[in-house]
């Protein structure tokens, strides 16, 4: 019955995980859409807008990524030295 519980709590966790996953992949896939919709209307316009564009695109993600290392340092890094070390004892 305990078994019987864990492996329903492991599925039910799996099945959740995958759906915020296609959840995320969806909506990463519909705002890289939308970017590429409007860079190319930029474009058509003139090449200045179209870099224009980019460079803002360039320096939003800039900021944003400052901003998050700077909010929480411990995000500077991948990561992957921290598990290890968790996994490692």
């Amino acid at each position: 019955s305990r078994g019987l519980l864990k492996w329903f709590t492991c599925i039910i966790i799996g099945i959740l995980t995958g759906l915020c996953m296609a959840l995320v992949t969806f909506c990463i896939v519909r705002i890289d859409e939308f970017k590429w919709k409007w860079y190319r209307w930029f474009l058509q316009k003139s090449f200045a807008w179209g870099l224009g564009f980019f460079a803002l695109i360039c320096f939003s993600c800039a900021i944003v990524a400052s901003s998050v290392v700077l909010i929480s340092p411990e995000s500077a890094g991948s990561g992957i030295p921290e598990v290890k070390a968790y996994l490692n004892g």
